[in-house]
């Protein structure tokens, strides 16, 4: 493969190699070098200081091996990037969430399943002075500044091999989403990685900033990232089409962990902004799935052959968001239970009405689902202790951040008290 790589190299004659990876929380982290440096990094990997990310390794012990994966080179611009796996000592890198996604795919492989799935990407299109395009929301049509922009990451995506579903404005002026055909489930996850950057890099040279922040107008719809999941036997037959035993099973063990796994789908402060509200009657608040009511975490398109799970958002780290929905699910099809859909909206019934049927919300803020998701044992588990506790802290170390911020909010209510 290496040779036809170079061979690749020598006919688009790109300037950089972009090696890139996931941080804990699922930031994107890049190692770049000259294209001159490309063959002989793609073939033994390139080291790289762990104690400069967040939750990887101390000072004493950084010695850390990008070791790229062959099968995502995709060439952007002048930029070619390749998914890496994080290797220490020669052996897989306990942080390493692209390999806690593997490990996970390989115990579903040994159970006779396979995954495919696609993503819908939601972000706003915002001008430099931040205010919004003008557009219509109503009548899901774009400006024709927007309507530009967004053929033009269709264009790229689809070049570099990242096949799109549909384009389309969503509910909000300046909002719009992207969504993507469905795949291999490690390749959406590296694709996920570096769909954001291309989105925001094209943005930006039209002068607009894209921004996939979970709630960044008050007054507004907020961000989703939203994924649906099919799962296929050994004979690649569609087992969520016509068997609705196992579905539910597999939608009862993601419920089951509901609570625990916001801290992961959402995972910062500005997560909770967009599911706090009931205002917006589509935004994903209460733990249940349903065949159609777009409110609930989780739901089943029309077409029966998909779970959509609605409540996740872009900051999440796709590696970690599909393996604990993996993880979950497959200790769904283990267990009797089937949580029961349900048939009723939520939004329509009172405090009382949700207490007495007990439908429950989503966790509040980052704090409460933190809470949930120290005590969640399979969950810990099935992430390992480096993850499990990094994780924890890193997202704490933000909440503290955050308590500490004095916002104009705050200084214009209680300034002059």
């Amino acid at each position: 493969m290496i040779n036809n790589l170079v061979d690749f190299i020598k006919l688009n004659r790109p300037k950089y190699l972009s090696c890139y990876f996931a941080d804990t929380v699922g930031k994107l982290k890049t190692i770049n070098v000259p294209i001159s440096k490309a063959e002989t990094v793609l073939t033994d990997g390139i080291y790289f200081a762990g104690c400069g990310i967040k939750g990887f390794t101390t000072m004493k012990d950084s010695d850390l091996l990008a070791k790229p994966d062959l099968k995502t080179i995709k060439l952007f611009e002048n930029t070619l990037f390749v998914a890496c796996d994080i290797l220490k000592d020669g052996i897989p890198f306990v942080g390493d969430t692209r390999f806690k996604l593997k490990e996970i795919l390989n115990t579903a492989l040994n159970h006779g399943y396979t995954f495919k799935v696609g993503l819908e990407y939601e972000y706003f299109l915002f001008k430099d002075n931040n205010l919004l395009l003008n557009d219509n929301s109503e009548s899901l049509e774009p400006s024709k500044d927007a309507d530009v922009v967004q053929q033009h990451i269709v264009d790229e995506l689809e070049k570099i091999g990242i096949s799109i579903y549909s384009f389309t404005h969503e509910e909000s002026p300046s909002q719009y989403e992207i969504s993507t055909m469905y795949c291999d489930i490690l390749q959406c996850a590296d694709n996920a990685m570096i769909t954001k950057h291309i989105i925001q890099s094209i943005a930006s040279k039209h002068g607009l900033i894209a921004s996939f922040m979970p709630k960044p107008l008050e007054t507004e719809y907020g961000n989703g990232f939203h994924i649906h999941i099919s799962m296929y036997n050994k004979n690649e037959d569609n087992i969520f089409i016509n068997n609705e035993d196992t579905t539910i099973k597999f939608i009862s063990g993601i419920i089951n962990h509901a609570k625990s796994l916001t801290a992961i789908f959402n995972p910062c402060v500005n997560s909770y902004k967009r599911l706090v509200s009931n205002n917006y009657i589509e935004t994903p608040i209460y733990i249940g799935w349903s065949y159609k009511n777009r409110s609930n975490a989780i739901r089943i398109p029309e077409s029966n052959n998909r779970i959509e799970l609605r409540s996740p958002d872009c900051t999440c780290n796709p590696y970690l968001t599909l393996h604990t929905t993996i993880a979950v699910g497959l200790d769904g099809l283990t267990t009797e239970t089937q949580i029961s859909p349900l048939d009723i909206n939520p939004n329509d019934l009172s405090e009382e009405e949700l207490t007495n049927k007990k439908i429950e919300r989503v966790p509040h803020n980052i704090e409460t689902a933190l809470s949930f998701f120290e005590n969640d044992d399979f969950i810990k588990k099935t992430l390992g202790d480096h993850i499990f506790k990094n994780y924890s802290e890193i997202l704490k170390s933000e909440l503290t951040e955050y308590n500490s911020h004095i916002s104009n909010w705050e200084i214009e209510k209680f300034l002059m008290r």
